[in-house]
């Protein structure tokens, strides 16, 4: 993971598609994920946007987390999916391999513009970062997403937990 050198605390300590790779990149996290995506219609990306600002303990913002969830929302539905849509219809063998392939890049690289997107907009508001110490404490956001009950939340938290001990 790229650390900048400024020692000031700022949402980019951690560049957001820095910190999405490294984390999907964890056992069982892309598992999840599509089982997010697949069986209770969580955006996945904005899933790794609230999983960084609550990694780098950003206050929460109503304001912040209601733009980025629209901006996110109108992404995925006119960029995203219509593009997984097509990769999911198109046979996995020859002579589709080709196509498929290049529709599977165009929908990461959509994803990436986003997380790019919502970086951006995260940088312009210039949050602070969270005074506590204790994660009970704080109102994270992750909270948005996922209940505090959902056996998926628990799974997540230990990924995000040994992904930090990596």
């Amino acid at each position: 993971m790229r650390m900048t050198s400024d020692s000031s605390s700022h949402a980019a300590d951690v560049p957001l598609w820095d910190f999405s790779l490294s984390l999907y990149a964890q056992p069982g996290m892309e598992a999840l994920c599509l089982a997010l995506q697949d069986q209770q219609n969580i955006n996945v990306i904005l899933l790794l946007w609230a999983l960084w600002l609550d990694e780098q303990e950003v206050l929460y913002s109503p304001g912040l987390w209601l733009s980025g969830y629209s901006v996110a929302g109108q992404w995925q539905r006119w960029r995203i999916k219509p593009l997984r849509s097509l990769r999911r219809t198109l046979p996995k063998r020859w002579p589709w391999l080709g196509l498929r392939q290049r529709v599977k890049h165009a929908e990461l690289d959509a994803e990436h513009q986003l997380l790019n997107r919502l970086q951006v907009m995260t940088e312009r508001v210039g949050l602070a970062k969270e005074q506590t110490s204790s994660l009970a404490e704080r109102h994270c956001y992750t909270d948005q997403l996922l209940s505090a009950g959902d056996p998926c939340r628990d799974q997540l938290q230990r990924i995000v937990r040994r992904w930090r001990g990596a």
